[in-house]
This record gives C-alpha cells, structure tokens and sequence, in this order.
C-alpha cells in the first residue's frame, strides 16, 4: 500500500461531544491500531471540550484525552464517531475523504464520493457497536476499554432504561460489566437511581471486584440525570 500523506486518520467525534462519542472515537481508534486495520494509522479527535465525566475517565485509566480540533484540511482523510450530519461534523468536513462512520443515528445530510465503511445500527449507543467491531476483529477488549465503554452505553441509555436501548445494548453491557465486576442489569433492577458513571471506578479495589454492586454504589458519588 501506497505511503498516505495524510495519515494519521482522524477519528472525529460529534461538537459538544458527549460521552459515547468520545469513547466510540478513543477506544476504535485504538482497536485498528492495534491490528493496523488497512495500513493505516488512526488518531481520535474531539470537535469541542469533553465532558468533566469522559475527561475523568480517562485520567484515571491513564489514557490520552483526544486530541481537540476545529477544522479539517482538503483531503484529509476521517472517520466520524456517533454522528454523520455535517452540521454537526468538523468544518471542512465536505472536502475531506469519509473513510468511515460508526453510529446509531438516523442518516442526514450525507454524502461521499466513493465507497466507505459505514457501520449504522439502531441500537442505544454508539460504544455498543464498537463492542462488537471488537469482536468482529477477534480483539478480546482490555478492562480498560471495557469500563470506558461501558461508561458510555449508561450514560447513553439512561442506565439501560431508555427508549432507544435494545437487548443488544443490554446484552454487551452484561457482558462488559461482567468484565470490569458491576452488573449494570442488576443495579437497574435493584431499585438504585441514575448513578454517576463514575461508579465504575470503585468496581475495582486493589484488584479485588466488589462482589455486591451495592456496596460498590455506595461508594461511589452520585448524580441526577
């Protein structure tokens, strides 16, 4: 394969991003790193300031925030995390080169020039299709990756309880809690309110996994959504 004068890729997640669009774009981009997916090499990048929540996840995993821009030169070549619409995309977006899309919202104004791979389910969040991009690629996810995507699928789906969630947010999330020690099915059922997703930080205690994911609510600081 040809030498591209515009590597790295970017990955780009959504203005003003949230949650899921920050750990859709950091925890890809580290995927097709790892198994060097077409040849290339891939960066996350945020179009706005992360969320205190996303910015502290990553922190205490001790992962880099991504990298923050506001513009696309012609030719550059990206990948757009949890969402597609120009308007809500990097300026410049429409003389770039669309490698790809993963997200879980309708289809807007969108448009390439060539083929691409897109990745579009109606599922509750755009961190549960990466879970299964993961698997497609035969990479068994770190804890790490499996609490910052968790993170996003609960605060995406309201805690698994929002209209858009589906049985295969609920699913991946069982088995990503199931990971990282919390079950986040049973959390719900139990009765518990709207946790902060900083929750999932006490899951772990000197490497020993909180058997009660009560106990493990009740130390962590809690939030109203």
């Amino acid at each position: 394969m040809e030498e591209n004068p515009w590597l790295p890729f970017l990955f780009l997640a959504i203005q003003n991003p949230d949650n899921d669009a920050i750990m859709s774009a950091v925890v890809l981009s580290q995927l097709l790193n790892q198994v060097e997916y077409a040849g290339n090499t891939y960066e996350a990048c945020a179009l706005g300031a992360l969320p205190a929540e996303s910015a502290k996840l990553l922190a205490d995993a001790g992962v880099a925030e991504p990298r923050q821009i506001d513009s696309v030169e012609e030719g550059q070549l990206v990948l757009l995390t949890d969402h597609n619409e120009s308007a809500q995309s990097v300026e410049g977006l429409k003389s770039a080169t669309v490698f790809g899309v993963v997200d879980h919202h309708r289809i807007g104004d969108f448009e390439t020039a060539g083929p691409l791979h897109y990745l579009a389910f109606p599922w509750g969040s755009s961190c549960t299709i990466v879970t299964k991009v993961a698997q497609m690629l035969g990479i068994e996810l770190t804890d790490v990756q499996a609490k910052l995507l968790l993170s996003a699928m609960m605060t995406d789906t309201l805690m698994l309880k929002s209209p858009t969630t589906t049985d295969v947010d609920r699913t991946v999330a069982a088995q990503l809690g199931e990971q990282v020690g919390v079950d986040p099915v049973k959390l719900w059922h139990g009765g518990l309110p709207y946790p902060s997703v900083r929750f999932l930080h006490c899951c772990r205690d000197g490497g020993q996994r909180h058997q009660d994911v009560r106990a493990c609510w009740q130390e962590a600081p809690h939030r109203s959504v």
